[in-house]
């Protein structure tokens, strides 16, 4: 995981959450425990690389690696201070996403995959 979101912990914290519920389901519905693994690995390998990637996606703009910023140098013509008051303006919409995701409903998917 990179370490841009800051995801890593909450990562764990719905994994293990995600996890004791499948295999909660699978003790009371007898289920074995391969389709358990199958069901954690598609429901949660999707976000986990959706958080990888707009980690990735943070990181680039954070250290001026995108196209948008090639060109930008020290000089004294003000394209610096353009470029950082137009990130610190930007920068909040990188998290955005994160408001669309439930971990409870990630759960509920992943249940219906048992």
């Amino acid at each position: 995981m990179l370490p841009m979101q800051g995801s890593g912990a909450g990562q764990a914290i719905e994994d293990a959450y995600t996890l004791s519920h499948l295999l909660l389901r699978s003790l009371q519905d007898n289920i074995p425990i391969h389709r358990v693994t199958e069901a954690y690995s598609k429901g949660r390998l999707p976000l986990a690389n959706l958080v990888i990637q707009k980690s990735r996606e943070v990181a680039e703009t954070l250290t001026f690696h995108t196209p948008e910023y090639e060109g930008i140098n020290n000089a004294d013509d003000g394209s610096v201070k353009r470029l950082l008051e137009r990130m610190a303006a930007e920068y909040p919409a990188l998290y955005d996403w994160m408001e669309d995701i439930s971990v409870d409903e990630e759960v509920e998917k992943a249940l219906k995959m048992l």
